[in-house]
């Protein structure tokens, strides 16, 4: 977002298309020659053995569980870069280069939530997850009630962050812990993961970001503070699994 944010400034909004066209193919060409396959257990191409082995991972409550919970989390960067850029550059008057400055440090914020999450691998699984989503709960609760007394661009970006921090400490553990459920599926465990919390982030972040719109933040504060309830419910879940 801060590169298309320069880019929109110099060339017009589609250039952003051009560069993201060239950096993909550039990506998938790398991919293509440096990164070695790295599954395990291999099987010949076989589409009933496949639909066979997607109706077994999806069959399963705790892979359903881990989906929802990831996708809601995911669903929170989305639906900011949906509903915040209306709020920061149509309402409070900030460039589409600040807002992409701001879009990097949302996306600083994962990387250093997972980042801590390296860090803290010796500790218990359950009780870094627990804490970073109680922390989640009450940043969102807090966000929503003081929306209702102020309106500037600390009350938007310091929450945001804040949850994305904790959610990118959150959200490896549950991927890695899906690819457990059935290590002679890992690919099919892996690409029904990927695309499962890509349609839950598409749901949340398109079609709720359009409905939430508004002058106001509160529904955006609404917004995550729901998805933060749903992944703290299927944690709840899983804990009793």
């Amino acid at each position: 977002p801060a590169i298309g944010g320069y880019l929109q400034y110099l060339f017009g909004w589609q250039a952003s298309f051009y560069f993201l066209t060239i950096y993909a193919t550039i990506l998938f060409m790398l991919s293509l020659r440096f990164i070695p396959e790295t599954i395990l257990v291999k099987h010949q191409f076989n589409v009933l053995r496949m639909l066979s082995g997607y109706k077994t991972i999806l069959s399963s409550k705790e892979f359903c569980l881990y989906t929802l919970l990831l996708g809601a989390l995911y669903s929170m960067f989305l639906l900011f870069n949906v509903v915040a850029p209306f709020l920061i550059q149509n309402i409070l008057h900030y460039s589409a280069q600040e807002f992409g400055l701001m879009a990097l440090l949302m996306g600083l914020s994962w990387f250093l939530g997972n980042t801590t999450n390296r860090i803290l691998i010796n500790k218990p699984m359950y009780y870094r997850v627990r804490n970073a989503l109680v922390i989640m709960l009450i940043t969102s609760v807090t966000t929503v009630i003081a929306s209702y007394f102020y309106f500037n661009i600390y009350l938007i970006i310091i929450p945001v962050v804040i949850l994305l921090y904790f959610g990118g400490l959150v959200f490896p553990n549950y991927f890695a812990k899906s690819a457990e459920l059935f290590p002679q599926l890992a690919a099919s465990v892996v690409a029904l993961m990927g695309a499962g919390i890509v349609i839950i982030a598409a749901i949340c972040g398109s079609g709720l970001g359009t409905i939430l719109k508004s002058t106001s933040p509160i529904p955006l504060d609404l917004g995550l503070m729901g998805l933060t309830i749903i992944g703290y419910l299927a944690f709840i879940k899983l804990k009793k699994k």
